[in-house]
């Protein structure tokens, strides 16, 4: 199986970390192959490089800035690049040619290029979003998310209120949103004890 991973972020906050976690326990596993696509650099950039097959990433230090820039402009000149989806179209396009079996969106910041990709590929590939966000996030982010239900094939909300949110506000399909609660990675608790008394 080919999985693409879109992560909204590399910077050091919980939805990268998660993902991180996730590709490290994923690697290595038969049959199944992975690349990651990161929508915004960060501090994480180098271990999703070092545990993807192929990781694609924005090279510009000032993204953010051009993206600002080139919302500001947008209608007053054409451009390649699309502001929702925070990547450049022609190497989307080219992404889209490796025919994934499973594009998994790791917010819903997330959810455009996702989407976009599904679109632009010849072999329909399954969308899975991980949802964190309530509708606070969700409408300041991706206030369309309606326009892009239709793609998603299977929803993961981190708890029974974003599930409830998703269902109530958005109208999403109940059977279709699996809960899986949030983590993180503790230390050894045993082993921090044992140095202790050492």
């Amino acid at each position: 199986m080919k999985l693409l991973f879109v992560n909204h972020s590399a910077a050091r906050t919980g939805a990268p970390i998660v993902l991180l976690h996730l590709l490290k326990w994923l690697k290595g596993k038969d049959g199944v192959s992975f690349d990651v696509l990161t929508l915004q650099n960060g501090q994480l950039l180098d271990e999703f490089t070092q545990v993807s097959s192929c990781h694609y990433f924005n090279s510009h230090k000032n993204y953010s800035l051009l993206n600002k820039a080139l919302r500001v402009l947008k209608g007053k000149q054409k451009t390649n690049w699309d502001y929702k989806l925070k990547y450049p179209k022609k190497q989307l396009s080219a992404i889209a040619k490796n025919n994934y079996d499973l594009i998994y969106a790791n917010t819903v910041v997330s959810v455009p290029v996702a989407s976009y990709i599904k679109s632009i590929s010849s072999n329909r590939p399954k969308l899975l979003v991980h949802f964190h966000e309530l509708n606070l996030t969700i409408n300041r982010h991706v206030p369309e998310l309606d326009s892009y239900k239709s793609d998603i094939d299977l929803s993961i909300a981190v708890s029974k209120k974003v599930k409830n949110n998703l269902i109530d506000n958005w109208s999403f399909v109940k059977e279709k949103i699996k809960i899986v609660y949030a983590f993180s990675k503790i230390p050894d608790m045993e082993k921090n004890r044992a140095e202790k008394f050492t």
